[in-house]
């Protein structure tokens, strides 16, 4: 690929993020999975996305106050390990649910978990030059008895909204 190739394919990528950004799908011009999942995640669960500036959780249960930290972990291309992005103030207890769905290359769903947060202290990674810690789907994580497999409410067919 030539300069101008690339320059093409990210002027191209702008107008998708601008266009995303416009219709409330992201928020941000960064990585647009962790903003997608979020969208995602609140549509389907009936949740309330909060203020990008809330510490510690991007959704709430409008029937029972329950905080959801929510996050994308994209396999894309030459991704050996499953890692979730950072999460920070675990030990704050910020959230009660941690929500990861997992993308397959092209943004299909593959698999959506909701795991406790008390589960999420069995098998986190800290890293104490970003303060945080994530989480690596292992098989031991995911065969973890206390997680709940939800990804059938993802992959059922939606009103798309083009009434």
């Amino acid at each position: 690929m030539n300069e101008k190739e690339a320059v093409e394919y990210l002027r191209r990528y702008s107008e998708l993020l601008k266009a995303l950004r416009d219709g409330g799908v992201v928020r941000s011009f960064n990585s647009p999975v962790g903003d997608f999942v979020e969208w995602l995640v609140c549509r389907r669960l009936g949740l309330e996305l909060q203020r990008e500036s809330e510490k510690g959780f991007d959704a709430k249960s409008p029937a029972d106050g329950k905080r959801y930290q929510i996050k994308g972990v994209w396999r894309h291309g030459g991704r050996k390990h499953l890692r979730t992005s950072p999460l920070r103030n675990y030990d704050e207890h910020t959230f009660d649910e941690l929500i990861i769905v997992v993308l397959a290359e092209d943004f299909k769903v593959e698999k959506v978990l909701s795991v406790p947060h008390c589960v999420v202290g069995d098998y986190y990674r800290p890293s104490r030059h970003i303060n945080a810690i994530s989480v690596v789907l292992t098989q031991k994580f995911l065969s973890d008895c206390r997680i709940k497999d939800i990804t059938s409410v993802f992959n059922r067919e939606v009103d798309d909204g083009a009434n």
